[in-house]
C-alpha cells in the first residue's frame, strides 16, 4: 500500500490539482487514504507522527470487512464525474486489486520469494533507531504483537493446505531460511533486540535499564513466534507444498494469474 499512498501524494501535490477548483475526487482520495490507514499500522501511526505499535490484522473476517469497504468506495470513485481521469483510474485499479485479493483469498500464501510476514519485523527493526522512551515502548508493544500476527498467518496457511493453495518449495525455502535465521539461543543478540542495544544516550540510565529488560522479554516472545513458525513449516506446511512452480494448476489458478497480469501491466 505504501506505493499507492506515494502515488496519491503526487496527485494531491500536482500543479493541475493545485490550480483547479475542488474536484469530486479530492474527497474520495482522502477517503481512500483513510481506508489504507485502517489496515496499515505504519501509515496510521505516521499520519499522527507516532511509531506503530502493532502489525496488520490478517484474520479472514477482518479482510472481508475491508473488502466490503473497498467495494463501497470503488463504486463511489467509478461514479465520480471528475476531470482527473488518470487519478480515478489508478484508484480504481488499487481498490480492484484489494477486492481481488479477498476474492481469491491471497492470504493463504502470505509470502513471496523475497517478502512476506516473516520479513516485516526484521525490516522494521533494521530501520529503527530508538531515540526516546516513547519509541522504545512502541517497539516493545510491536514485538509483543508478533506472536498474534504470525499465528494469524499460520492459520491462513492452514486454510491454504485445506484448499490446495500452497507455495512452491523454491520460495518456501527462502522464507524458511529467513525464519530460521531469527531462531537464536541468545535473544540479546537478535536483530529484533538490536534497537535496544543501540538506544540513544539521551534516554536516562534508569529508563534505559527498564526498557531494555522489557524489550528483552518482548524480543524473546517474538523469537519464540519465529521458532513456532519454523516448526510449523517443517512439520506441517512443507510436506504439502505444491509440486508445480506455477499456480495455473490450482483451483482458480488461471483466474488469479490473469488478475495478477492485469494488476501489474494495466
Amino acid at each position: 500500500m505504501k506505493p499507492a499512498v506515494f502515488a496519491l501524494l503526487l496527485f494531491a501535490l500536482s500543479p493541475v490539482a493545485l490550480a483547479q477548483a475542488p474536484d469530486p475526487l479530492d474527497a474520495l482520495i482522502a477517503s481512500y487514504e483513510a481506508h489504507v490507514r485502517q489496515s496499515d499500522p505504519d501509515q496510521a501511526a505516521d499520519s499522527n507522527d507516532l511509531e506503530p505499535r502493532h502489525w496488520r490484522d490478517v484474520a479472514p473476517e477482518t479482510i472481508a470487512v475491508r473488502a466490503s469497504a473497498a467495494r463501497t468506495l470503488l463504486a463511489k470513485i467509478e461514479a465520480a464525474e471528475t476531470a482527473r481521469k488518470v487519478d480515478q483510474a489508478i484508484l480504481t485499479r488499487l481498490l480492484k486489486d484489494e477486492i481481488n485479493d479477498f476474492r481469491f483469498d491471497s492470504a493463504r500464501i502470505p509470502f513471496t520469494g523475497d517478502w512476506g510476514f516473516q520479513a516485516e519485523p526484521l525490516f522494521a527493526s533494521m530501520r529503527l533507531r530508538i531515540r526516546t522512551s516513547e519509541e522504545a515502548e512502541a517497539w516493545i508493544a510491536r514485538l509483543n504483537d508478533v506472536p498474534r500476527y504470525f499465528a494469524q498467518n499460520r492459520e491462513n496457511m492452514m486454510r491454504g493446505i485445506a484448499t490446495g493453495w500452497t507455495a512452491h518449495p523454491d520460495p518456501l525455502g527462502t522464507v524458511r531460511a529467513q525464519i530460521a535465521a531469527q531462531v537464536v539461543d541468545d535473544v540479546a543478540e537478535s536483530e529484533l533486540y538490536r534497537p535496544f542495544r543501540e538506544m540513544a544516550d539521551s534516554i536516562d540510565p534508569e529508563s534505559r535499564l527498564r526498557l531494555q529488560a522489557a524489550g528483552l522479554e518482548a524480543a524473546g516472545r517474538a523469537v519464540a513466534a519465529y521458532r513456532e513458525t519454523l516448526e510449523f513449516i517443517d512439520g506441517t506446511y512443507a510436506p504439502e507444498a505444491r509440486k508445480g512452480a506455477g499456480i495455473a494448476s490450482l483451483k482458480d489458478g488461471r483466474k488469479v494469474y490473469a488478475s495478477l497480469i492485469e494488476a501489474h501491466t494495466a
